[in-house]
């Protein structure tokens, strides 16, 4: 009889011990998921990914983004602000940017809008508007062939601020913040 009572014990310590490890096993997995994405983001972050994936998603959907263009040229050239939106939504800004590199963007067409009611300018070059927005190129094609073909090269120059090199003399630096580019400068 004891050593069938010391059997069970010995059973039932063994269950309450394996149920205890799974109990653990779980808590531990829980607080690996529950740790909060920015900070994982913040610490493995690549910056030459980010912006090789804003540059690549930029070129293929370049045609959907200015399906519709935020510049009226109908009369006396003006920005259409509602165009302006979509143009942000399709590409995708809100994803890769930051809030204050949209709001400074934003602005800058406002000042834009702003000079062409004054000057009534209806053909030629908007002055703020010389090259692609991101591209900050003329040669937009060739830019986005280069994109397309993976002939873009990316540099971290500091710990904020990455080169893409177009390898065609047309060099970007990107400047980071809250792991979104706060910033796009060409290189002279």
């Amino acid at each position: 009889m004891k050593k069938t009572v010391c059997i069970i014990a010995v059973i039932i310590y063994l269950l309450f011990s394996c149920n205890e490890k799974k109990e653990n096993k779980n808590s531990v997995k829980d607080a690996i998921i529950k740790v909060p994405s920015t900070i994982l983001k913040s610490n493995s972050i690549d910056y030459c990914q980010l912006c090789s994936d804003f540059l690549i998603s930029y070129q293929e959907n370049y045609d959907k983004i200015y399906e519709r263009d935020f510049i009226n040229y109908d009369g006396n050239f003006s920005i259409n602000f509602d165009n302006l939106e979509y143009f942000i939504d399709k590409s995708q800004m809100k994803k890769f940017f930051t809030d204050k590199y949209i709001t400074n963007f934003k602005d800058k067409l406002l000042k834009i809008d702003e000079n062409l009611k004054k000057t009534l300018q209806n053909d030629g070059i908007i002055d703020g508007l010389e090259s692609d927005v991101f591209l900050r190129s003329q040669e937009i094609d060739e830019c986005l062939n280069q994109i397309a073909n993976k002939k873009i090269t990316c540099n971290q120059l500091e710990e904020n601020k990455v080169k893409v090199d177009f390898g065609n003399t047309h060099i970007l630096i990107f400047t980071l913040s809250e792991n979104k580019i706060d910033d796009i400068e060409i290189k002279d």
